[in-house]
């Protein structure tokens, strides 16, 4: 009676991981790998950020020597004195 249970119980585990290495051996090899560049993608998006902020940085020097003969920190000046007479 106990040797049937043993045998029993062996021939189950035999048979579970008979199909798990199956498993294991259909999913090798019918299916792809994937991989990713996890570097390389870091730093095309880094290159990206860094473009970002050269344009932007470009695009508003030339906007602010446009645009600046010192009128606009005499606006700036006269806004503060403006706030700060109000408020006191």
């Amino acid at each position: 009676m106990f040797q049937s249970y043993v045998i029993h119980i062996i021939m189950c585990i035999l048979v579970v991981l008979i199909f798990h290495n199956i498993y294991h051996y259909i999913k090798d090899t019918c299916t792809t790998k994937k991989t990713k560049d996890m570097y390389g993608y870091q730093q095309q998006k880094y290159s990206e950020i860094l473009n970002q902020i050269e344009t932007l940085a470009k695009t508003q020097n030339v906007n602010s020597n446009i645009e600046n003969n010192g009128e606009e920190y005499k606006y700036v000046a006269d806004d503060l004195l403006n706030y700060i007479k109000t408020n006191s």
